[in-house]
């Protein structure tokens, strides 16, 4: 394989090539020889190794207890041997014996030592393996692992990236939608990456980002107060937040894991077992609560516990009595439609059930859960509610993380006196967050100072978070002492006042009212006759629409929603 020694390459761009650099030993990945050399050098060697795996192979496997007065087991195991991606082959042995008759080139062994007690060199050909215990963890692939598996460095790891991150976004002249695309497109596959090993709790996640939500702002002319949900919906600036990015990833995981056809759902079941075993216990760990019991750096406990947080995998202590009646999906206790719950009564005769007893506890709290009071209509966000289809997990997660930044805008403190009476209906959501992103008059890829500046505008008036002295006095700006307004030195200035002050050179009506004007005075300039008289026509009715009493905002008329 000489043709792979000593070579240099050059890449393609826009304008020509790059500059020439030096090729490691290796075959570049997707070059178009590699199905022949693997079919010539690697078939007969992995057809080989498939054959004798039992005999040297590293076997994976879990007892079950089924009977234990009995003493009956079951038995669950996997062996392998090799895994192999072209030019890159690693041999699996089952114990130190079998892998000093490994044949292969001594000089690219190393060693690292897990859970050893005894100091044992590994020799081959009568030469000494080098260990490479490196505190600071050993790569493989892209992901840093270390000999005893402490958390803390998969932990510094992670930290690692964002800080230098963080750190090269500040040094950098960029604006916010430029950090936020080099964070989403870089960084965060970056984390994502390295939470394959590791799971964060949502308190741990919260600190990561404050480093890059403080930035974010910053550059948006923000401030720090400024909630969160702003920077995470994706519909205004749509930073990518660690956690929702994490239980992304493990509710594909663990769903791919579970229901695969091969090798990794053995794999997930073997490890189950395990973990069973290690607290022994008969239920399944997802039933039980972590704080019960402690585990030492169990991917999948910690991964399980996490997705039942977020409902992902709420089992109700009802598993014999529905196990009984055969109610495994929610679809069962529903009418044909999809839109209504089964009564008890229909039920039971449907599936041919006993009549006698009680209706069970279980079957009230399914329906109090997913009903309307008082109704057996179900409520949107049930219906239809089945697994995602050809496994899009991942997108179903993603639509889920979306719908939870909406309820945090919904349900902040700051924008409570928009929902007083509950109008949501009368929001052209749409329109607004398009508004409020000024996507109505920069594309989402253009970038400038005028951009960022209306956009911050936009949301400090929404918060009610415009630099207003109450404001700044409660934020301790300048040595400001008194949130008193220096026009009327009558009251404070906070966001409402400064709309109403009685030395304002216009009013809100004013401002209205000459707006139109100066759009009508522009057409007729423009001899757009149809459009003026257009606006003639229905300008009377539009101001007096203006004027009625608002049916969103308490003691106010309709043209405060258009400030607000």
């Amino acid at each position: 394989m000489d043709i792979n020694l000593n070579r240099y390459n050059k890449v393609i761009v826009n304008k020509g090539f790059t500059d020439e650099y030096h090729v490691e030993d290796g075959i570049d990945q997707g070059e178009v020889w590699s199905p022949l050399l693997w079919r010539i050098f690697y078939d007969t060697l992995l057809t080989r190794l498939e054959k004798i795996k039992e005999e040297v192979g590293y076997t994976m496997e879990a007892t079950r207890m089924i009977d234990i007065k009995n003493n009956q087991v079951g038995k669950l195991k996997m062996t392998f041997n090799v895994s192999a991606f072209i030019d890159d082959t690693t041999l699996i042995s089952k114990n130190k014996s079998s892998l000093e008759k490994i044949k292969a080139n001594i000089g690219k062994y190393e060693l690292i030592k897990i859970n050893n007690e005894q100091e044992e060199d590994l020799k081959i050909k009568n030469e000494i393996i080098k260990k490479v215990n490196n505190e600071e963890g050993n790569r493989f692939p892209g992901i840093w692992f270390r000999y005893d598996n402490r958390r803390k460095t998969y932990k510094k790891k992670i930290k690692n990236i964002i800080d230098q991150a963080c750190k090269l976004f500040s040094w950098k002249q960029l604006n916010e939608k430029q950090i936020i695309a080099t964070w989403n497109i870089v960084i965060i596959p970056r984390i994502e990456h390295q939470l394959q090993v590791i799971v964060r709790s949502k308190e741990e996640c919260t600190t990561l980002m404050q480093r890059i939500n403080k930035l974010v702002k910053q550059k948006s002319e923000l401030a720090i107060s400024t909630p969160n949900f702003t920077l995470y919906d994706k519909d205004i600036y749509g930073l990518k937040n660690i956690y929702d990015l994490q239980i992304e990833s493990l509710c594909k995981n663990l769903l791919y894991e579970a229901n695969d056809n091969d090798r990794i759902k053995t794999i997930f079941k073997i490890k189950m077992i395990q973990e069973q075993n290690q607290i022994w216990t008969a239920s399944c760990i997802g039933n039980l609560e972590a704080k019960g019991f402690k585990t030492y750096n169990s991917w999948i406990i910690n991964a399980i516990n996490i997705l039942k947080n977020k409902d992902i995998m709420d089992i109700i202590k009802s598993a014999n009595s529905r196990k009984t009646k055969k109610v495994l999906f929610l679809e069962q206790l529903l009418e044909q439609d999809n839109l209504k719950m089964l009564k008890w009564k229909h039920f039971y005769i449907e599936n041919n059930l006993n009549t006698k007893g009680k209706i069970p506890k279980w079957f009230t709290k399914i329906k109090n859960e997913i009903t309307i009071q008082d109704t057996r209509d179900l409520k949107s966000k049930y219906m239809n509610k089945n697994l995602p289809q050809n496994r899009e997990y991942r997108q179903w997660r993603k639509r889920c993380t979306d719908a939870i930044w909406k309820n945090e805008i919904l349900n902040s403190k700051k924008l409570e006196d928009l929902f007083i009476f509950n109008f949501k209906n009368e929001f052209d959501w749409g329109y607004s967050l398009q508004f409020l992103s000024n996507k109505n008059k920069f594309d989402k890829n253009q970038c400038g100072k005028q951009d960022a500046h209306d956009r911050s505008c936009k949301i400090k008036n929404l918060l009610k978070d415009l630099p207003t002295y109450k404001t700044l006095q409660d934020r301790k700006v300048n040595s400001i002492d008194t949130a008193q307004c220096p026009r009327c030195e009558k009251y404070e200035e906070d966001w409402e006042h400064i709309w109403i002050c009685e030395n304002n050179e216009f009013s809100i009506r004013d401002i209205i009212e000459e707006a139109i004007y100066d759009y009508e005075t522009l057409l007729k300039r423009e001899e757009r006759t149809e459009e003026v008289n257009l606006i003639q026509e229905y300008n009377f009715n539009f101001i007096n629409i203006l004027y009625e009493k608002s049916l969103i905002l308490t003691d106010r008329t309709r043209e405060w929603e258009m400030i607000r």
